[in-house]
């Protein structure tokens, strides 16, 4: 089976779904990793 084009290849489930409730405190967010980035660059 080919899915279609449009849907996604990938599901996530359990705390990586999206509406996971956990899912923030396992997946950084864009602005944590710059902040990260910079703690490392600073160093």
């Amino acid at each position: 089976m080919v899915p279609p084009p449009w849907q996604n290849q990938v599901r996530y489930a359990g705390v990586l779904a999206p509406a996971a409730q956990w899912r923030s405190r396992i997946v950084a967010t864009a602005a944590t990793l710059a902040t990260r980035i910079r703690e490392v660059l600073d160093q």
